[in-house]
């Protein structure tokens, strides 16, 4: 097997750890403890958990990129000889249950 397989089935594995200690942490400690998986520990999967964790709020980096790019738009636009995009738009929010 390659490196590159190899680091493919490391995080295959990891991501199915991942999915059955999210579901119940009691059922990954069970079968961690029959030994029958070579299963990580939880605490390492609770530090890829609070390592990989997204601040709450607005990303106004995102935003000002998002900006940045709408104004590059309208100016190709113009370029191509079309009329200037009005700058109008609606944002969406939506909740995330994490």
């Amino acid at each position: 097997m390659d490196k590159s397989t190899n680091c493919i089935l490391n995080l295959l594995y990891l991501l199915v750890a991942l999915a059955v200690y999210n579901r119940s942490p009691s059922a990954y400690e069970a079968l961690h403890n029959l030994k029958i998986l070579q299963l990580p520990h939880s605490k390492t999967l609770k530090k890829v958990i609070k390592g990989g964790s997204e601040k709450s709020g607005i990303d106004e980096d995102y935003l000002q990129g998002q900006q940045q790019t709408y104004e590059q738009l309208q100016s190709t636009r113009e370029a191509e000889g079309h009329p200037r995009p009005l700058g109008f738009g609606v944002m969406m929010w939506d909740e995330v249950k994490v």
